[in-house]
This record gives C-alpha cells, sequence and structure tokens, in this order.
C-alpha cells in the first residue's frame, strides 16, 4: 500500500519575483500545523500568506480544518474539474490535501507552491497556448460526458486545471500572458461563458474593477476568457480567497450579517483592518454587493471574492471582481450575508450595511442610484455583448427583481 505524503515545504514570491520557502506544512492525525521558515520571518519584506489566521509568528501554528490544512493553502489547488481532469487521465488521486497540492503545484491561483525538496519546487510544465483553444475545448467537452481523450491532450490539461471551481475551464496563454479560458458544458440553461461575459462588461459600466476579458467561438459553441489578475509580466501575486480568511465552515445561519463571521461585513472589517487603501477597496466590494443583487447572482460565496498581496508593491487590496453572473436557483438569499437582515436579497439590506463600508447614507445612496441606473437597460447592454434572446428573456426572471 502507498504511504501518503504527510509534510512538503511553500514557497512564496520575493519582491523581484523569485522564489523563497516561507515554511513548512505537515499533516498529523488530529490536525494539521504551519510553521514559517525563520529566514522567512527575519525578511526586511516578509509578509503573512494569512493576515488574520497566519501571523508571522515563530513554531508551529495549528489546525482543525476538515483537510487538516490552513485555507490558504488549498487556494492554490484545483477543485472539482481539476480533480475530474485527473481521473480521466488516469492519474493516482491524491490521497490528501498536502499530495493533492504538491501534485498540481505552480498554475493555481497565487503565488504558492509545494514541494518535497527544502531547496526549490518542481518547474511546473509549460501553459498551453491559445492556439490549442479548439483541441481544449472539445477534449473538456469530452471529460465532462466520460468520453476518452487523446492522451497528449491530457497531458497538456492536467496541469492547466489547477484553478478552482466545478465548471469546465483551463490556463492558457495569450501572447505569453496566462489567461483562463472558462466553457460551456452540457445542462447548462442559458450560454453560460457569453452571460458571464456580458455580465462582467455590464460590471465594469458600473465602475466596478475586473480583469480583462474577450470572447471567443469554437464551432458553435462560445469560450470566455479571462486574463489572471494574480499574474504580473514578472512575476505572481499572493491571493487568498475571502472564504480562506473567514477560516470556517458555516455551521448556522445568521440573521444579521453584523455578527455573521461568514458576511461582506466580515470581509468589509478585514479590507479596514488590513488592506492598504480599505477606503476605497470596501466602495468597491459595495458596488460588487449591490450589482449581485440587482443582477441575482445569489451564488457569491466566499472563494468568488479575494486580497491580493504583490510583494513588490506590500499591501493587501480587494481583487478584481470575477464570477459575476445571474443564478436561475431558487430562492432569494445570497451566500454570504449582506446586511441587518442577513442574505436577504433587497436594496433595502445592502443600505442597511452602508456604515460597515465606511460610507454616508448618501454616499451609499448615490452608488446604489448609479448602478440601478446602469443596469436598467441591462437588456440592450446584453445583447451588445451578444447574448440572444432567449437567454435575455430567460434571465428576466431574475434580474432587478430584488426588493428596494
Amino acid at each position: 500500500m502507498t504511504q501518503a505524503i504527510t509534510a512538503c515545504y511553500v514557497f512564496a514570491q520575493t519582491p523581484t519575483g523569485e522564489l523563497c520557502r516561507a515554511g513548512k506544512l505537515q499533516l498529523g492525525r488530529t490536525a494539521g500545523s504551519f510553521t514559517y521558515d525563520t529566514e522567512w520571518l527575519t525578511k526586511d519584506w516578509t509578509y503573512p500568506l494569512d493576515p488574520v489566521n497566519l501571523k508571522l509568528l515563530q513554531g508551529a501554528q495549528t489546525t482543525r480544518a476538515a483537510n487538516s490544512v490552513f485555507p490558504v493553502f488549498s487556494d492554490a489547488g484545483p477543485d472539482d474539474w481539476g480533480t475530474r481532469v485527473l481521473l480521466a487521465g488516469h492519474k493516482r488521486l491524491p490521497l490528501n490535501e498536502i499530495e493533492r497540492l504538491v501534485a498540481t503545484s505552480g498554475h493555481g491561483v497565487g503565488c504558492l507552491q509545494f514541494s518535497m525538496s527544502r531547496s526549490r519546487p518542481k518547474t511546473p510544465s509549460a501553459l498551453p497556448s491559445i492556439s490549442l483553444l479548439d483541441d481544449l475545448e472539445q477534449a473538456s467537452h469530452k471529460i465532462a460526458a466520460n468520453e476518452s481523450v487523446d492522451p497528449a491532450l491530457l497531458e497538456i490539461l492536467v496541469p492547466a486545471t489547477s484553478m478552482g471551481g466545478a465548471r469546465p475551464k483551463v490556463t492558457l496563454t495569450d501572447n505569453g500572458f496566462p489567461c483562463l479560458a472558462k466553457f460551456s458544458r452540457a445542462g447548462d440553461l442559458f450560454n453560460v461563458p457569453r452571460v458571464e461575459y456580458a455580465s462582467m462588461q455590464l460590471a465594469r459600466n458600473c465602475g466596478i474593477d475586473i480583469p480583462d476579458i474577450s470572447i471567443q467561438q469554437v464551432g458553435d459553441r462560445d469560450v470566455f476568457l479571462i486574463k489572471r489578475f494574480d499574474r504580473k509580466t514578472d512575476r505572481s501575486l499572493h491571493y487568498i480567497s475571502a472564504h480562506s480568511l473567514f477560516n470556517r465552515d458555516r455551521v448556522r445561519l445568521y440573521d444579521d450579517a453584523f455578527t455573521d463571521p461568514c458576511s461582506y461585513v466580515a470581509l468589509a472589517s478585514i479590507l479596514r483592518a488590513h488592506g492598504k487603501d480599505w477606503k476605497r477597496d470596501s466602495e468597491q466590494l459595495f458596488r460588487r454587493i449591490i450589482f449581485n443583487v440587482v443582477i441575482g447572482n445569489t451564488d457569491d460565496h466566499g472563494r468568488n471574492h479575494g486580497l491580493l498581496y504583490d510583494p513588490a508593491d506590500p499591501g493587501w487590496q480587494l481583487s478584481p471582481a470575477f464570477d459575476l453572473l445571474p443564478s436561475l436557483a431558487p430562492g432569494r438569499e445570497h451566500a454570504l450575508g449582506i446586511g441587518r437582515h442577513g442574505r436577504t436579497r433587497s436594496l433595502e439590506n445592502v443600505r442597511s450595511a452602508a456604515v460597515a463600508f465606511g460610507l454616508s447614507s448618501d454616499h451609499a445612496e448615490s452608488i446604489i442610484d448609479q448602478i440601478c441606473d446602469v443596469t436598467s437597460d441591462w437588456q440592450s447592454a446584453f445583447a451588445k455583448s451578444g447574448a440572444n434572446e432567449h437567454d435575455i428573456t430567460l434571465l428576466r426572471q431574475v434580474i432587478g427583481r430584488q426588493s428596494d
């Protein structure tokens, strides 16, 4: 029987874009731990990998998370889709979270890499070029349908599917820069890539920061392309999701987001404590909430928000918005608590939270008015972005149907 790997070294980026050993991950029988490397702690540019849950301290810091690993490390690994690609390639599934991180190290979100070696991580496999988009899109559909795929394409797909999420996607390079290609899948109720593209364009018009995006057609299907916001030309940025910052499994629902440790209000509090420009970022987050409420993006969980840290320009900042699109799932509640009425989808609930974002009532109302004005013509905006009449008709059931 194969013995599981229970420890590995974690590497993170320096201000010059080099990798430095940050510490060691260890799995125990009932808990896991992370210990910062002494050299990492003594650097004048050092930074915590998690500003809330992994302070810059000597000695082991322990967690009893379900997988025995601090969530910030899991952010850097694949999710359901990546696991499915591993299975399609007849790869041995990792026996624990550390094995999963080591096996897929290098192309996940953020700058963290994982290795059995103390000196350096293994050089990641090269990412495929956008010239292979057609082949990769078709291969992804075959994997989703449990059909056989050319082994050569599978070898390319495995390192390119290290990003999280359940939907089919690959990381590839466009003119040498990494971008994420997001595909449709069988059973979609609408053209998800096209609607996400339209939603993100609409968000930009509402003053919300988003990455560079584009849309391409592969045969009769659309592919949504989003530039990796955690990458610079010469380096990677550190990333931590709001889910990891909250660092808890939701065990109860709260009627008031001001007491909910997994809420937009809680994330605003983290920005206030650790953000280098918390006022700007808090307003950005507030805009994002309004937009999500108006378009019906109720799948706005903690993994769909995060903070970035650039060692060359120190300080935590809110990442650009991503995964913005309407949800047809039944119910009128958001994944994260919003305001005094918990997760209720209403602008009144948003208004009740303004103070948590450092906004006066008048300022908050002006932002709400602006976003409602821009989104009132969403049907024309979606049509200009290429959404078809069937999808626009379907989405009328959701967009703009929030309570005031």
